[in-house]
């Protein structure tokens, strides 16, 4: 095999860390910045290479022993700082999303300067390892497993990493699955829902496994919408609730939610602090941030989201809360226009801004745009491409609502200059 010793000089996006050698720079999972460490390589390309430590030589401070093996799930991929100590994790993170403002969203000087000074990721209310309430597990030879570090090779596991205790309760590793191809699973404030992807019976087996104030559900395999018409209801209603400062939300269990039970709370009082006037909300999904602006600030609002359901639930939702808000069904990137207001939200999918939502947005009479992301590299392309489109940004917010990843959830506000 190809080994290596070098020193780790610096973070990356995505949880790796930096070496730079005389024979070019490689991407090192598995270490700490300031470590020596042994690398065996598992990728080389022309412009860089990728290794995984092997073993560790001169130990950082901030090393602790590998959470998974604890777990008993040693080489389980989405658990990037599983070798960290939160707190220093958190400052990793900010390294790497200071590169990334610096090299792909080309900020000014001045605002640089200013986040150099000012810029953390701050952490959930709820500090733990115990936050996911939304996991999707493949399911090979009949067992539940994850996906190994770096493949797509799926491992058996017993315990879900970072996952709320209720879904590990459920002990599906002692469930033979053969017949499925995935596991869906979904926690409210109050039960859950899961959904078996693959042959129906297999999912009545379930059925004295899954607490009675839980759903169970089914979906062919193979079928990655998840349109109406599609998923069978074997017990409860499809249906999970969450409550956000007093507010019940209530959407199909297998709608887009926030993962970290913090982050519905987080964000969108982040998102009212930044709102001017009227506002329209683009990827409005089950209406949080749209219902909590209008209910906060009295704004009038308009929520455009490309799922009929999530709109269902919208409106449901907004009636339920008292406030007055209008949701319509609609994909955002095929909107001719937008309705006049002063500023524009956007929480979109990890992918980010379609270059036709940016003109969208930049040809409409909003003074200011609120971007949520949950990537790094994605909000920086769309930040500069706002910035090419006559917007400044005026200040980034960045909370740790997914611990011991390298994700990482950011706020940003931008006026039109």
């Amino acid at each position: 095999m190809n080994h290596v010793e070098l020193t780790v000089d610096a973070p990356a996006a995505g949880g790796e860390s930096v070496a730079r050698t005389e024979d070019g720079v490689i991407f090192v999972s598995g270490a700490i910045p300031g470590e020596r460490v042994r690398v065996e390589i598992t990728q080389t390309k022309k412009s860089f290479s990728r290794g995984r430590v092997v073993e560790v030589c001169e130990p950082s401070p901030h090393r602790v022993p590998d959470r998974r093996i604890a777990w008993g799930c040693p080489d389980v991929g989405g658990v990037e700082y599983a070798h960290v100590t939160v707190e220093h994790s958190r400052e990793l993170k900010r390294l790497a999303a200071m590169d990334q403002f610096s090299r792909i969203g080309k900020f000014d000087r001045d605002l640089m300067d200013r986040l150099k000074r000012e810029f953390r990721v701050t952490p959930p209310h709820h500090d733990g390892e115990e936050w996911r309430t939304r996991v999707q597990l493949a399911v090979t030879g009949g067992r539940i497993g994850m996906y190994r570090a770096g493949s797509h090779e799926t491992v058996p596991v017993t315990h879900v990493p970072l996952a709320a205790p209720a879904i590990n309760d459920l002990n599906l590793h002692q469930i033979d699955l053969t017949g499925a191809e995935r596991v869906e699973i979904a926690v409210g404030d109050t039960g859950g829902a899961v959904t078996v992807v693959g042959r129906e019976e297999v999912a009545h087996k379930l059925a004295e496994v899954v607490p009675p104030e839980w759903s169970l559900m089914s979906r062919a395999a193979g079928r990655r919408n998840r349109s109406a018409g599609r998923t069978t209801l074997i017990a409860g209603a499809g249906r999970v609730s969450h409550t956000v400062r007093g507010v019940t939300f209530d959407l199909d269990a297998e709608g887009f939610w926030q993962v970290h039970p913090d982050a519905a709370d987080i964000l969108s009082r982040g998102v009212v602090e930044r709102v001017r006037g009227d506002v329209v909300d683009l990827f409005c999904g089950a209406g949080l941030l749209a219902i909590m602006v209008a209910r906060e600030t009295g704004a009038r609002v308009w929520g455009v989201e490309g799922s009929s359901l999530a709109i269902a639930s919208a409106r449901a939702n907004a009636q339920r809360a008292g406030v007055e808000a209008t949701f319509d069904v609609s994909r955002v990137e095929k909107l001719g226009a937008l309705t006049d207001a002063d500023t524009v939200v956007v929480d979109p999918p990890r992918a980010g801004l379609d270059p036709a939502v940016i003109r969208l947005i930049a040809s409409s009479t909003c003074k200011r745009v609120v971007y949520v992301s949950c990537d790094g590299a994605t909000f920086c392309r769309d930040a500069q491409r706002l910035q090419n489109s006559g917007f400044e940004c005026r200040d980034i917010q960045a909370f740790d609502l997914f611990p011991l990843t390298a994700h990482v959830e950011f706020i940003g506000s931008f006026d039109r200059v």
